[in-house]
């Protein structure tokens, strides 16, 4: 009998044993670590690594912090990880070199992250503190952040975060034809510049602080190049740009640029020509936009009077636009019985100002301009057929945007190949909605490039052959 209880109890251990290791295995294969990579709105594909404070590529080592959160919900601090350190290897890809590991739920169930640069421990209420007065590492001021990655669960391989900055950059190159200043040397500083901002970890705002500062900029004497990161400002009436060699000092009042505003996630580069002239002004200027988004602006440098005042006054309140960048000219309204539909004011192709479908039609030929529409369908077989169907009946690998949720005519749409030879394949994968029905009717803007016209049926198809990056409006 004994003999017979101790081979029992054998059995019992053999089979709890089995239980054990396929319980664990099940838990193995659905606790999945989080991979995570990432890049910059215009980043390349390749992630070639250089100063990243230069080029939109990372630096190694550079460090993120991130956040996950259950689908749909906002930042609390019940997070399911909460700001946990990831280094970037050298590549576009980032560990988690900490003892606290981000699994995906074992319960399936989707989640959300947020992320943001440059990483700090003293966050209170998920708000990053700002301040731009110190300028010697542009690195450490850079601000960042991502939302794009949404509805993940441990089926996904690897989540691939889209970072936008979030503070203007500057750009000054100068050269110097003052035969009486030669060395070549210089200092350079912006006026009455905002120096401090609370960014909201939970929506991606920003909160301007009171506190203004004469800025000094990064300056490297070898290329002639001085650079700034600064807070976005739709108000640059009362700031200069005052530019020093040797004892000389000459200004460039920001209200006579073309160049109005300093918009988020835009490079704002000005070429600068110093001049010797009695007044000691920066005169002649002419700006375009480009990307980060550059701007550009080319001046030519008076010098100041050595009694000149420089006008530290408090400047009037501020209002940025918001990061979605729906322009000045407010939405278009759908038509309704008979009516003629109304446009919007149109855009200038830029982040904060995208171009509209009807101004698209006018640009036959364009690259790195952002457009912004609806998702109203797809195509199936290239122009053959166009279908406002999501999921299985609608093409994975193209979508058509208008101006208006409602429009069926071809004419009207805008064509994007989310050809994967031809956009980042993450971009093709979240956009179609052949994978994702919920996007039909959703506002999308996309950085891209417009360059070909179709003929198809007498009719003329604009199309967009590459999308680079694209961001949800909210409306």
């Amino acid at each position: 009998m004994k003999k017979f209880y101790l081979c029992l109890l054998a059995i019992i251990t053999l089979l709890s044993f089995s239980s054990c290791s396929e319980k664990n295995s099940i838990e193995n294969d659905v606790r999945k670590e989080v991979k995570v990579t990432a890049t910059f709105n215009g980043m390349s594909s390749s992630g070639t690594v250089t100063t990243r404070a230069v080029d939109n590529s990372w630096e190694n080592g550079d460090v993120i912090g991130l956040f996950m959160k259950k689908a749909g919900t906002t930042l609390t601090q019940s997070m399911l990880a909460n700001n946990v350190r990831y280094t970037n290897d050298g590549t576009v890809s980032f560990k988690n070199q900490t003892e606290n590991k981000v699994y995906f739920p074992f319960d399936k169930s989707n989640v959300d992250f947020i992320a943001y640069y440059p990483y700090t421990e003293n966050l209170t209420d998920f708000i990053y503190k700002v301040d731009v007065s110190n300028q010697s590492n542009l690195g450490n001021i850079d601000l960042m952040y991502s939302d794009n990655v949404i509805a993940k669960n441990y089926t996904d391989e690897s989540i691939k975060l889209d970072f936008k900055h979030q503070l203007t950059k500057i750009v000054l190159k100068v050269a110097n034809n003052n035969s009486d200043n030669t060395t070549g040397n210089f200092t350079a500083k912006i006026t009455n510049a905002r120096k401090n901002a609370d960014f909201s970890l939970i929506d991606g705002s920003l909160t301007f602080g009171d506190e203004v500062a004469d800025i000094s900029f990064n300056v490297d004497n070898t290329t002639n190049t001085a650079e700034a990161i600064l807070l976005p400002t739709t108000d640059l009436t009362n700031k200069e740009f005052v530019i020093t060699v040797g004892d000389i000092s000459y200004s460039y009042s920001l209200k006579n640029s073309d160049i109005k505003s300093f918009a988020s996630s835009t490079k704002c580069e000005y070429s600068i020509t110093i001049e010797p002239n009695d007044d000691r002004i920066l005169n002649n200027v002419t700006a375009s936009i480009t990307d980060w988004i550059t701007v550009k602006e080319d001046i030519v440098a008076d010098e100041v009077p050595s009694n000149a005042d420089n006008g530290n006054t408090e400047p009037e309140g501020e209002v940025i636009p918001p990061a979605s960048g729906d322009g000045e000219g407010g939405e278009p309204t759908e038509p309704e019985g008979g009516d003629s539909p109304v446009l919007p004011d149109g855009g200038d192709g830029t982040q904060e100002k995208p171009f509209t479908i009807a101004q698209t039609k006018d640009l036959k030929q364009c690259e790195k301009v952002w457009i912004k529409g609806y998702i109203v369908g797809s195509y199936k077989g290239t122009f053959e057929k166009f279908i406002s169907d999501t999921g299985s009946l609608a093409d994975a690998f193209n979508i058509a945007l208008a101006d208006f949720t409602t429009e069926e005519l071809i004419e009207e749409h805008l064509y994007v190949d989310l050809d994967t030879n031809k956009t980042i394949s993450y971009i093709q994968k979240e956009l179609n909605l052949n994978d994702n029905s919920e996007n039909s009717g959703r506002k999308v803007s996309i950085y891209c490039d417009v360059s070909e016209l179709t003929k198809f049926g007498g009719k003329t198809i604009f199309c967009v052959t590459k999308v680079r990056s694209y961001s949800f409006v909210d409306e």
